[in-house]
């Protein structure tokens, strides 16, 4: 789960640097997207028998 933590704080520091390859939109879209995946994978995680 590292990597979703990784990539959003790549995302952030690409819009805190004011990357202009994407729009503020782009940016909010593909942290959305992070984030949503980074969560099913948590249950997903988290519902396996230990």
């Amino acid at each position: 789960m590292n990597e979703g933590a990784d990539a959003l704080a790549r995302l952030g520091s690409r819009y805190r640097r004011g990357d202009a390859d994407l729009d503020e939109d782009e940016y909010h879209r593909r942290a959305a997207g992070i984030a949503q995946a980074f969560a099913a994978e948590f249950r997903r995680v988290a519902s396996v028998p230990a």
